[in-house]
């Protein structure tokens, strides 16, 4: 009986068979973290850019006057105008990008220099938007816009999102992009 037992640990010692598992159960979740956290950066780093492109589009409209409703008594129009713009012309940005994008326009004091806020707001899902932080200027202003817009992340418990500033409550992150710009003064002749 305990020759049994003694060659019954012996050959447990010896047999390596299932040895491969162990090293897949320690790295397989590295290397997934890995290959998961690698498409979220190109999918935010994809976003970010097109982010950019739709608002540089707009600031140049803006700056060029052609942006409809762009009537300094009608804030609320306008505000909803540049939304539809840069969701628009920001083709990845999602089907919600109208619902979760916070726009600050501001004319820049050129005297303080002190144009936005450091800590950009970003619209709060909870909260009803306003159109305060909108300021169409004067010509030959100088003038810098920001857009906020919140995503939700594709793989939540990967190790890049985890690092993310996120909202506390819904779980998404934020992408921004700011630009500046002189309003062109008005034609005279036309």
């Amino acid at each position: 009986m305990i020759r049994n037992f003694q060659n019954l640990i012996h050959r447990f010692r010896t047999d390596e068979t299932g040895s491969s598992t162990i090293e897949f159960v320690l790295w397989f979740p590295l290397f997934m973290s890995i290959m998961l956290s690698s498409v979220e950066v190109g999918v935010l780093m994809i976003r970010q850019v097109m982010l950019d492109r739709a608002v540089e589009i707009t600031v140049r409209d803006l700056r060029l006057g052609t942006v409809p409703n762009m009537d300094a008594a009608n804030l609320g129009d306008l505000h909803n105008t540049l939304k539809e713009l840069i969701c628009e012309r920001g083709t990845v940005l999602g089907a919600k990008c109208e619902s979760t994008i916070l726009l600050e326009l501001r004319v820049v004091d050129q005297v303080t220099w002190n144009p936005l806020s450091v800590a950009p707001t970003c619209y709060d899902v909870e909260a009803d938007q306003t159109e305060s932080s909108l300021d169409v200027g004067n010509e030959n202003e100088l003038m810098i816009i920001r857009a906020c817009v919140r995503f939700d992340p594709f793989f939540p418990g990967t190790g890049l999102v985890m690092d993310l500033p996120r909202h506390p409550t819904t779980g998404d992150y934020a992408l921004i992009a700011t630009s500046a710009f002189v309003n062109e003064p008005e034609n005279a002749d036309s």
